[in-house]
């Protein structure tokens, strides 16, 4: 390996075919402050710092000799004592202080092996124990409608919307990611976070075992809610290890550690889908009355009590290795702090690809994905779909989701990313309007059945589009930024996700489609009694059902035109956005120019925080009984 000719001459690398070589003189290390920051950028700017361009030469094959890392490291000294500063903005193996076999003594890895194979031991099984218990804990996704609204009694536009307000926390991974990349708690950057979000997780569903039956349906949903937010602090810097571990891969086999990880959790979701199906079909979490046969209610199933007490024993026994997990050695990896962090998201903010796609991610997920609530009043209110039918629907929704994903690999990755936004949103909205069909009951179609055959075709229609702007933040992130820019998309289109469900709720009162539950049948003109069929016929609902599923159908395709126009056609298009960078200043139309880098990250920051906001605020409203019941959120309307 070529050594650098001066005690402040390194290489970083930064991502390309070549490397970054910054000089600087022994006095200029010597007049650094102890708290002084190097910045790294292309070129440098820094105190004594110039930056060239260099192709590295090839990496180091075998560990350097003993006798001649004591020079090298005094290389890197001044008066004797390594320049921390280089070490904590590169890391000290990018310096050629340590090497990997050292490495491998610490953490027990073996980098010069395959990868996958060695997650498979006892020292880091735990990673993919993890991705288990997350699919485990996914389970009461499914459940949530069943739970809310047989169990726990709750009201329409509170248990509608419940499966969404419980990933809530979802739309914070941005900050979660700040910090626990900011702070290393016993020198950790990954294994503490995990341990201690299990730990919450546990504490909760322990909780839920003992006292879910004392909870109302808000309640059950805040502590829900509390739940997945503990899941969150451990999933977060799992998904940093799986990233971190990929990093680690040759390139031939780069991926299939997080890939692996992914399949498992998908796996127990379809477990937790047949736990739901098959152990909680009891006659207390199903519509009443019901039946006991083999597709209603069956004699025995778990009530959330017993539910939450075997997934507690579930997730424990998953803990167990969780607790063992070894990390990778973080002697080669850059701590940097919150301010740091806090530079980096504006930097990306500041990105004007940053606001096209929060534009499209949270325009799509809010309008263009929006699905009418009305088809979850029919399924649960007035079909009454069992915790069976239920569970069935979730493994196979599963299965279409990863159906329509394998099809977009296969078919349409390099095809237009926009014509295939189109053809999923458009097959989404269209399927649709077969509910027209059930709310008419047109040839018995009023069955719990072809309802969740017309799940399974949306759930592969927008399988299609899953991963488009997983794909364009992928091609558009700046180099350094690529872990900010995902996070924050993704946060953004968790929240939108739920807050189309809310809005779809609020939207009922303008066609006047908010339901009640009266058991004589009678309700105010504006509204729909979907206790019963009869009553459901009685107070003309599938009139003011259709209107309303007009109206979302609407939406939905102004939705797609509008917001789909600010997703790149290709990867082509997308390093034509990335090297134009901020064009706007040099536009000629003076309200395109006034956004200047500084006006865009407003602007970005602006649309993100009304979006995570918004579903808070709107979240909160739906929980507290003295304001669910507003018409505006899809309430009967409240007392006086």
């Amino acid at each position: 390996m070529s050594e650098p000719q001066s005690l402040s001459e390194v290489s970083i690398d930064s991502g390309d075919a070549g490397s970054i070589q910054c000089h600087s003189t022994e006095e200029d290390l010597k007049s650094m402050e102890p708290d002084d920051e190097p910045v790294v950028s292309n070129p440098m700017q820094g105190k004594g710092k110039s930056c060239s361009t260099y192709t590295p030469p090839p990496p180091r094959t075998s560990s350097p000799d003993p006798a001649n890392r004591d020079a090298r490291n005094s290389r890197y000294s001044v008066d004797g004592v390594i320049d921390k500063h280089m070490l904590k903005a590169m890391g000290e193996e990018a310096m050629g202080i340590i090497d990997s076999d050292e490495l491998d003594k610490e953490d027990g890895l073996r980098r010069k092996e395959p990868l996958g194979p060695q997650m498979y031991q006892w020292e880091f099984i735990g990673l993919y124990a993890h991705y288990a218990a997350v699919g485990l804990s996914g389970g009461i996704q499914g459940l949530s409608l069943n739970f809310c609204y047989y169990y726990y009694k709750g009201a329409n536009n509170v248990c509608a919307n419940s499966a969404s307000m419980i990933m809530i926390p979802w739309g914070f991974k941005i900050f979660y990611a700040m910090v626990c990349d900011s702070f290393r708690p016993f020198g950790m950057r990954r294994k503490p976070y995990m341990i201690a979000g299990w730990a919450g997780v546990l504490l909760t569903t322990l909780y839920m075992a003992i006292g879910a039956s004392q909870l109302n349906a808000e309640s059950w949903v805040a502590v829900s809610i509390l739940t997945q937010a503990f899941l969150m602090l451990a999933d977060v810097p799992a998904d940093g290890y799986s990233v971190e571990m990929g990093q680690l891969e040759p390139p031939e086999e780069r991926g299939q550690i997080l890939a692996t990880g992914q399949r498992i959790r998908f796996i127990v979701a379809i477990f937790a889908g047949a736990i739901q199906a098959l152990l909680v079909n009891g006659r207390s979490t199903n519509k009443a009355p019901c039946a006991v046969s083999f597709s209603e209610c069956w004699a025995w199933g778990f009530t959330p009590n017993g539910y939450y007490a075997l997934i507690f024993c579930l997730t424990f026994i998953l803990c167990i290795p969780i607790y063992y997990l070894k990390e990778p050695s973080s002697r080669n990896h850059p701590i940097h702090d919150f301010a740091r962090h806090k530079q980096d998201l504006w930097a990306t903010l500041m990105n004007p690809t940053s606001l096209f796609l929060l534009i499209f991610v949270i325009g799509n997920g809010i309008f263009s994905a929006m699905s009418p609530i009305t088809q979850t009043y029919t399924q649960y209110n007035i079909i009454g779909l069992t915790n069976f039918q239920s569970g069935i629907m979730t493994v196979l929704t599963n299965f279409a989701t990863m159906g329509g994903i394998i099809v977009f690999q296969k078919y349409f990755i390099n095809w237009n990313w926009r014509y295939t936004q189109y053809l999923s949103l458009s097959t989404s909205a269209l399927l649709g309007l077969l509910w027209l069909l059930v709310y008419y009951d047109v040839g018995g179609t009023m069955n719990p059945w072809f309802t969740i055959f017309l799940q399974l075709n949306v759930a592969l229609s927008q399988g299609l589009a899953q991963v488009l702007y997983a794909m364009a933040v992928i091609e558009l992130a700046k180099k350094g930024q690529e872990s900010t820019t995902y996070e924050l998309i993704v946060s953004c289109g968790n929240s939108a996700s739920t807050i189309s469900s809310i809005i779809a709720t609020q939207l009922l009162s303008t066609v006047h489609s908010t339901t009640c539950n009266s058991p004589t049948g009678k309700c105010p003109h504006h509204e729909v009694n979907t206790l019963t069929r009869a009553f459901f016929q009685a107070t003309n609902g599938p009139n003011k059902f259709m209107v309303y599923t007009w109206m979302i159908f609407g939406i939905n395709m102004a939705g797609m035109y509008i917001f789909t126009r600010f997703l790149p056609i290709q990867k082509k298009q997308c390093q034509e956005w990335k090297d134009a960078g901020n064009t706007f200043v040099n536009s000629a139309n003076p309200i395109v120019a006034w956004f200047t880098p500084s006006r865009v990250g407003y602007s970005s920051a602006f649309l993100a925080t009304i979006t995570i906001l918004y579903q808070v605020i709107s979240a909160g409203v739906l929980l507290n009984p003295d304001t669910a019941c507003l018409a505006a959120f899809g309430g009967e309307g409240c007392p006086g």
